[in-house]
């Protein structure tokens, strides 16, 4: 998600501030519900999961061995492609 954000950024980040996009990215637990500000919610329980990775359980996803780790599988890239295409029409037409 991270990727995402920084490409949200580098397309949107020279907007004047009155026309900028505010991203927000963040991880949850269903058990919980879903945030009650979120406008978009995208189930990625599919995606490969590091914290069942003994060695990469006490990292963080901004760890480059996590995140190495995440983007080896073909589904989370494949995710932020999809993503970034969502995202770029959504923005378009606004």
């Amino acid at each position: 998600m991270h990727e995402l954000r920084a490409n949200i950024q580098d397309r949107f980040g020279h907007e004047e501030e009155s026309k900028r996009l505010l991203v927000s990215c963040l991880s949850f637990g269903f058990k919980n519900g879903v945030p009650l500000d979120a406008d978009m919610v995208f189930d990625v329980r599919f995606l490969p999961n590091p914290h069942f990775v003994p060695e990469f359980r006490k990292l963080t996803g901004l760890d480059p061995a996590v995140a190495a780790y995440v983007r080896s599988f073909r589904r989370p890239r494949s995710l932020l492609t999809g993503l970034r295409s969502c995202c770029f029409i959504f923005c378009r037409t606004m």
